[in-house]
């Protein structure tokens, strides 16, 4: 299932049941009819001959490690390095996701869209993290740290080092910025170079500030998704609970402040670009499910796409709960909050373009990987 999404860019079926459109296909061995159902996946035969081995319904009828490893698909094949296998992995995400922008569905939810301006709670959450000296610390890309290391005899000792985080804030910044003050305009961190990207992370609208994304995709959890967000905890990690009470609930909503006007509240991790929050499963279609509820892990993240073009992208990664609700969650939000979870627009396929016209070496490295693939295909026909 992961290799068929990793070279389809899709799971092959919805469901592990018979009852699924296309799984029912492999549980009656009518291997060409679920074939035909995924003509378009772009597959090759070697590819869909070992994934087919692969799925079989019957677990001892299933090809064994040992002959996978003398399939003609994996031993024909150049092993990458770990960064070329991510960079590849990362740029076949970015493909797909531009396939799937273009769907007209989604398309109307973004001609109906309208940005809301920043809530007063948002950008008070700024102000307050701006104050605080160990953030403001933590957001200097050449912070000195000491370290437990040896010297050329193997005797230990501690070093003071510079530890280059490699945030996104501080490019282009000029010497009279602040540049490491946090704003209502500031990008969120680059995602780390060793850092997968999973098919259910999603590209956002690149006209969106970080913040205005966020604050919307947590309108829509609450609202849509009647979900609880988590309160972002800054000093220790910590075992995530959610407190379940609606009378606490209720009174932390109505909270006033001393001239007796009604708090606002964001829950919104502004230092981190993140969001946690907890949906029951009741409100997700009844799901017959061995677990009560899902909790999710929301992060914004910057991702060079082509050299000098970033995207920003939100990473779902699930907490606690089963992967069905998780995805459903994901779905939901998608379709809620489109305007701001609105995949590689225009203006950034104009930008990749004209890197990928630059660089040739890994757009060669890229169709060694995915031969004839369907986004070659269709932009052969648009030519």
């Amino acid at each position: 299932v992961v290799l068929f999404i990793l070279l389809g860019g899709y799971p092959p079926f919805e469901h592990a049941k018979e009852s699924d459109k296309w799984y029912q296909f492999i549980v009656n061995k009518k291997y060409k009819n679920f074939w035909k159902s995924h003509r378009n996946c772009g597959l090759r035969q070697q590819e869909t001959d070992l994934i087919t081995r692969m799925i079989c319904f019957d677990p001892d009828k299933r090809i064994s490690l040992e002959k996978i490893r003398k399939h003609s698909w994996f031993t024909n094949k150049e092993i990458l390095s770990n960064d070329n296998l991510i960079k590849v992995l990362r740029y076949r995400h970015v493909k797909m996701e531009q396939q799937r922008n273009n769907d007209p569905n989604k398309q109307k939810i973004l001609q109906h869209s309208m940005k809301r301006p920043l809530e007063a709670a948002v950008i008070a959450a700024i102000e307050n993290a701006n104050k605080d000296e160990h953030f403001m610390a933590s957001r200097d890309p050449e912070l000195e740290v000491e370290i437990e290391t040896e010297d050329k005899d193997g005797n230990p000792i501690t070093k003071k080092v510079k530890i280059n985080q490699q945030r996104w804030y501080d490019i282009g910044a000029t010497k009279e910025e602040n540049k490491y003050e946090l704003t209502d305009k500031s990008q969120p961190p680059v995602l780390p170079d060793n850092e997968i990207i999973n098919p259910q992370d999603i590209y956002t609208a690149s006209t969106a500030t970080a913040f205005e994304i966020l604050q919307g995709l947590e309108a829509a959890i609450t609202e849509h998704l009647k979900g609880v967000p988590q309160e972002p905890d800054y000093n220790e990690l910590v075992d995530f609970q959610v407190d379940t009470n609606a009378n606490k609930d209720d009174a932390k909503t109505n909270e006033k402040d001393q001239d007796g006007k009604k708090k606002v509240h964001t829950f919104i991790d502004v230092r981190n670009f993140s969001l946690v929050f907890e949906v029951g499963i009741q409100d997700l279609d009844d799901m017959n499910l061995s677990t009560d509820s899902v909790l999710i892990h929301l992060g914004l993240y910057s991702v060079q796409v082509t050299a000098g073009t970033y995207c920003k992208l939100v990473k779902f990664t699930r907490l606690r709960g089963e992967r069905e609700p998780f995805l459903k969650v994901i779905k939901v939000l998608g379709e809620k909050a489109g305007e701001f979870l609105a995949g590689i627009d225009k203006k950034i396929q104009e930008a990749m373009k004209n890197g990928e016209k630059q660089d040739e070496a890994f757009q060669k490295l890229y169709k060694a990987c995915f031969p004839d693939s369907r986004e070659d295909q269709q932009e052969s026909q648009e030519v």
